[in-house]
């Protein structure tokens, strides 16, 4: 059973100090995200903030195409016939895969089996995919800088379970 409640977490960033913020524009591109631009202006000086809070997947690191390519192994190895991306997207949009929206009628009284060994097959292929391809969305190390030389404590909210946070946090500890 799935913990509801959200990780959070608070994790320095000591690498990065800068005596005041003096703004930042920067360019950043890869294949998924072409170009991106980032610009902090002097006038974010003006707010008091004590911490920036965000969100991982999504916001930080980009897990859509890998979480894509775990369904298509699962159902692959289950024999549950491939449905279109925008289908996963419905069944993937509160947190909870809904495994009725996707299996077929006649499969759908073996749902509870097929979940069980969905699960096992997820805990074994996932961590070392998350591990090979997780990349961080364009940007957010620049980000992450400019809030850390403002000396802003920088904190994560997710659903991930704790046992598999470790994998997803590679990226933003380099």
């Amino acid at each position: 059973m799935r913990d509801e409640t959200p990780n959070i977490k608070e994790f320095p960033v000591p690498w990065l100090h800068r005596p005041q913020m003096s703004g930042c524009t920067e360019r950043t591109s890869s294949k998924s995200y072409p170009s991106v631009e980032v610009r902090l202006s002097p006038e974010i000086s003006k707010l008091t903030v004590d911490a920036v809070m965000f969100d991982l997947d999504g916001t930080l690191i980009d897990t859509v195409p890998i979480y894509y390519e775990i369904i298509d192994i699962v159902f692959a190895e289950l024999g549950v016939p491939a449905v279109s991306r925008a289908t996963l997207q419905e069944a993937m949009d509160d947190g909870e895969f809904d495994w009725n929206s996707v299996l077929p009628e006649n499969m759908k009284s073996r749902k509870k089996e097929l979940t069980e060994k969905a699960r096992g097959i997820i805990d074994e292929i996932a961590p070392p995919m998350f591990h090979r391809q997780i990349k961080l969305i364009p940007g957010t190390d620049i980000i992450f800088r400019e809030i850390a030389s403002m000396g802003v404590k920088i904190g994560l909210v997710t659903s991930t379970p704790a046992k598999q946070l470790a994998v997803k946090m590679i990226p933003l500890s380099n």
